[in-house]
This record gives C-alpha cells, sequence and structure tokens, in this order.
C-alpha cells in the first residue's frame, strides 16, 4: 500500500474542505456576488475541481490556511497570482540558470493566477506548469535548495 498517496488524498480532501467553507462562508455573508456558481460548482464536482500536482495543492493549501476572514481567502483565491506568493511555494523552473515563475496551462489556455488551479468547468485537459510560451517545466522545490 502507497502511504504517499493516501497522504496526498487527505491533503487534497482537507485544503478542498478549507477552500469549500471560505467560499460557503463568504456567498452567506455577500450573497449575489456571482461566486454562488463558483461554490454549486464546487459542491456539484467535488475534488475533482482540485489539481493532481503536487505543487498546485501546495498553493492551493497556502491560500485555504491563511489567517484571515473568508473574504479575504475568496479575494486571495481570485486574485492572487503566481509571482505575489512566497519563494517557498511559488512554482518557479530554471531558464538558463535564472529562476522564473511558471504558469498553469489548462488547454491551450496559459493562467498566472491562483484560482486557474481549480477546473470548475470540468474541462480537464491540464498540461500543468508551463513557460511563458506554453511548453511543460519541471518546478524546481525551493525548500531543497
Amino acid at each position: 500500500m502507497d502511504t504517499n498517496k493516501i497522504f496526498e488524498n487527505e491533503k487534497d480532501l482537507t485544503t478542498f474542505e478549507k477552500l469549500l467553507k471560505a467560499v460557503a462562508d463568504y456567498t452567506d455573508a455577500y450573497p449575489a456576488t456571482g461566486l454562488d456558481q463558483m461554490f454549486t460548482n464546487m459542491l456539484n464536482n467535488k475534488t475533482k475541481i482540485m489539481p493532481k500536482d503536487k505543487n498546485a495543492i501546495a498553493i492551493l493549501d497556502y491560500v485555504g490556511c491563511m489567517k484571515t476572514t473568508p473574504a479575504g481567502v475568496v479575494q486571495q483565491l481570485l486574485n492572487l497570482r503566481f509571482g505575489d506568493l512566497p519563494m517557498e511555494i511559488r512554482p518557479v523552473y530554471d531558464l538558463a540558470g535564472k529562476k522564473t515563475t511558471a504558469y498553469w496551462r489548462r488547454g491551450n489556455k496559459v493562467y498566472d493566477k491562483v484560482v486557474s488551479l481549480l477546473d470548475f468547468a470540468q474541462e480537464g485537459d491540464v498540461k500543468g506548469f508551463v513557460d511563458d510560451k506554453g511548453e511543460k517545466v519541471e518546478i524546481i522545490d525551493i525548500a531543497k535548495e
């Protein structure tokens, strides 16, 4: 039995629950903001909206664990860019000896916001972290460097 896989699944679920709670609290406190559709998608699709990439999960976990109000968590989820993340969880890759922030690719679109990690529309076709041209890159673990 692969205990790493069990741990990853538990972390996925815990992260999803934190984000779901923040979005639920936000939609209760601020109705008619348009986020009720996001909440409905989260309820309907559950953890299927979560990425499979461990670096992406770490980023979502960071946002879900912020010591702030639900509105603050939702604001960070919707507006935080990868380049604004703390260096220890920022998705970076090596580009000719320089650490460069990666993007997230889903289908033919390239994104730089944290919210793009969640697959609300159930599009699938995730390419993961990519460079500015949309080519897959290997994320560097800054903690190990």
